[in-house]
C-alpha cells in the first residue's frame, strides 16, 4: 500500500495529470458502481456530515455546524482534485480541535505530499472490480499515505488532564486526524447508501490502539474497519 515519495512526484508534468486523471476516473468508477443507488448530497453537505461524524466518533455530538449550499453534487472523483482533498483535510481537523478546544497548526507542504502519495497509489494499482472491497482498499490507502507524513499538529487551549483521548490526539496528531479523516469518510459514504451509522464512539484504549499501530506500520490501514470497530453493510 505504501507509496515512495520520490515516485510520487518525479517525472514530467504530464505524467502527473496522467496520474490524476487515472485516480479521478477510480474513483468515479468506485462512486457510480458502489454508491449509485445513494442518495446524492452537495459537496457541502457532505462536509458537514464528515465533521458530524468525527465529532460522534469523539464523543461531542452536539458540535453545531453551518451548512454550506448551493455546490456542486459530491464524487468520490472529488478527491483527486487538491483543493477538494484540502477542504476534506481541513474539515476533519477542525472536527477534532472543536471537539477537544484545541488549535491547529497545519504544514500545508506534507498535506501535499500526502494528496500525491494518495494519488500516485491509486494510479498505480492493478485494475480489479469496482465492489466495496475496493473501496475499503481505497479509504485504507488514503489513511496510509496520511498517517506517515508529519502534517499537523494541536495544541491545547484548555487542557482536560482527565480526557486520557486529549493526550492520545496532542500525541498522535497525524495517525489520529487521518483515520478520523479515513472513518468519517467510509462512514458518511455508509451512512448515504444504507440509512444506518456504522460508527461508535472511540473508545480511548481504541484510539491508542489503533493511533500506535499506524504509527509504527502504515500498511495496518487497511484494517481500519476492523481497528476502529466500524460495520461493514456489505458482510
Amino acid at each position: 500500500m505504501a507509496i515512495d515519495e520520490s515516485e510520487a512526484r518525479s517525472g514530467p508534468a504530464a505524467d502527473w495529470v496522467a496520474a490524476r486523471m487515472a485516480a479521478a476516473a477510480e474513483l468515479a468508477r468506485l462512486d457510480a458502481t458502489v454508491f449509485g443507488t445513494a442518495a446524492k448530497v452537495s459537496f457541502g453537505r457532505h462536509l458537514k456530515d464528515l465533521r458530524l461524524t468525527v465529532a460522534r466518533l469523539f464523543g461531542a455530538p452536539g458540535l453545531l455546524l453551518e451548512r454550506v449550499s448551493g455546490e456542486r453534487p459530491w464524487s468520490l472523483a472529488a478527491l483527486a482534485e487538491q483543493a477538494s482533498f484540502d477542504r476534506h483535510y481541513d474539515a476533519v481537523a477542525l472536527a477534532i480541535a472543536d471537539s477537544f478546544t484545541l488549535k491547529v497548526h497545519l504544514d500545508i507542504a506534507a498535506l501535499r505530499t500526502g494528496f500525491a502519495v494518495f494519488i500516485a497509489s491509486l494510479a498505480g494499482q492493478a485494475s480489479g472490480p469496482a465492489d466495496y472491497r475496493r473501496f475499503v482498499e481505497m479509504v485504507g490507502r488514503l489513511i496510509a499515505s496520511l498517517s506517515a507524513r508529519r502534517i499537523i499538529r494541536y495544541s491545547a487551549l484548555i487542557r482536560d488532564r482527565m480526557n486520557r483521548t486529549v493526550g492520545i490526539v496532542l500525541d498522535y496528531p497525524d495517525e489520529v486526524t487521518a483515520l478520523a479523516l479515513g472513518a468519517a469518510l467510509y462512514a458518511s459514504e455508509v451512512r448515504r447508501l444504507t440509512g444506518e451509522d456504522p460508527t461508535v464512539p472511540l473508545s480511548f484504549l481504541v484510539l491508542e490502539n489503533a493511533a500506535a499501530t499506524f504509527r509504527s506500520r502504515p500498511e495496518a490501514a487497511a484494517r481500519f474497519p476492523e481497528l476502529l470497530q466500524l460495520s461493514v453493510p456489505w458482510m
